[in-house]
């Protein structure tokens, strides 16, 4: 099946709605399999909240999310992925976490190395709702 570009635009705002007020935890470790995979050995690093309305609308099938920043790191170690969380902590959509430019889903200025108790700076989160 392949979408046209409004159907992908339509379907990424109806994912991305339901993460006003959510949040987007950052892992270190293996990828999980799905956003519905238990955690086995994985660390949460870093939790940033999404601003309601969390993304702006999508363009294209891509949406480009809002979070707060974080000065309170949990934990120590490198950022893998990211997992995207609804209010009622639902799982939405997992995604890879990469370097500015890297073409990520989400991409951190500078390092993905977090520090415990530092801050985690997240340039962007984007949501993409593929088209073919």
């Amino acid at each position: 099946m392949k979408l046209s570009a409004q159907a992908a635009s339509a379907a990424a705002d109806a994912v991305c709605a339901q993460l006003d007020g959510g949040v987007l935890r950052l892992y270190d470790g293996d990828i999980p399999a799905t956003a519905n995979t238990p955690l086995a050995s994985q660390t949460l690093l870093a939790e940033l909240a999404f601003d309601s309305p969390a993304f702006d609308p999508a363009i294209e099938g891509a949406a480009l999310g809002h979070l707060s920043g974080i000065n309170d790191a949990p934990a120590s170690g490198t950022a893998t992925f990211c997992l995207a969380i609804t209010s009622g902590f639902d799982p939405v959509f997992l995604g890879t976490v990469g370097l500015v430019g890297s073409g990520s889903d989400c991409e951190m200025r500078g390092t993905t190395s977090i520090v415990e108790h530092g801050v985690v700076s997240v340039a962007s989160v984007t949501y993409t709702q593929p088209l073919a």
